[in-house]
């Protein structure tokens, strides 16, 4: 998730980025990214398409800000000797 999600920083912080909240009856960890900070992850994959979606809900009366980062990406073939 992004840093600009509504929810960044709610809850136990665990590390950099990484908090413990309340979701449907338990707990959850998230982690939220800067912009570009899980591009690291993803180095030894062909990235076909990143995108940053920003969304506001509904849910129960309550509105919410939503940002994600998604990532589509296929690993790279590893080169094959043949002897």
């Amino acid at each position: 998730m992004s840093v600009d999600d509504g929810s960044c920083g709610e809850g136990q912080q665990l590390g950099k980025g990484e908090f413990v909240q309340d979701e449907a009856g338990g707990k959850t960890v998230h982690t939220y990214y800067a912009d570009d900070e899980p591009d690291v992850y993803f180095s030894n994959f062909d990235m076909l398409h990143k995108e940053k979606r920003n969304l506001e809900r509904w849910f129960e009366g309550e509105k919410y800000s939503q940002a994600y980062i998604d990532y589509i990406a296929q690993k790279r073939a590893e080169p094959h000797n043949i002897e």
